[in-house]
């Protein structure tokens, strides 16, 4: 028994305050668990539980189904637009440069397969020549040789 004096309190001891600690640490874990079983009992109740992923009514069936197309939609357009991008030289913001353009530079690489159009974007001052074996169907927009643009391939 505690005296006046406080002799022989073992409130002020070390087992005395782990115990509650433990007793506390029992009683948080014990109604967290129960919320948990709350909220699943609830969502259970309404419909809403992760197991029961099918769709509520008719109306959220065919908002899923059409959201399945416009992924697969997108996607679809995601493959072709890299597709034409890898399809593509690009050559982009050069400035004074003068080169040579080759069948070599139009040989397949890691976007996919082999270049089908040149692209000429941003440059200043700069002088492309186009090599006699490259199939060219079209340059626009730029200052040629006379005798190409008389050979029809210059727009």
């Amino acid at each position: 028994m505690a005296t006046p004096s406080g002799e022989g309190d073992d409130r002020s001891s070390e087992t005395y305050h782990s115990k509650w600690d433990k007793f506390a640490k029992d009683e948080e874990a014990s109604l967290a668990a129960e919320d948990a079983a709350l909220a699943a009992q609830s969502d259970a109740a309404l419909g809403l539980s992760a197991a029961a992923d099918a769709p509520r009514s008719d109306a959220e069936a065919a908002e899923r189904a059409k959201r399945e197309a416009l992924k697969a939609a997108k996607q679809l357009f995601k493959d072709k637009d890299m597709a034409a991008l890898g399809s593509k030289l690009v050559i982009a913001d050069e400035v004074g440069a003068s080169r040579l353009l080759t069948a070599d530079d139009m040989a397949a690489d890691d976007m996919g397969g082999e270049k089908h159009a040149v692209h000429i974007k941003g440059a200043k001052d700069c002088t492309y020549t186009l090599d006699a074996l490259m199939r060219v169907a079209k340059v626009g927009r730029c200052r040629l040789n006379p005798a190409l643009k008389a050979l029809g391939i210059c727009a």
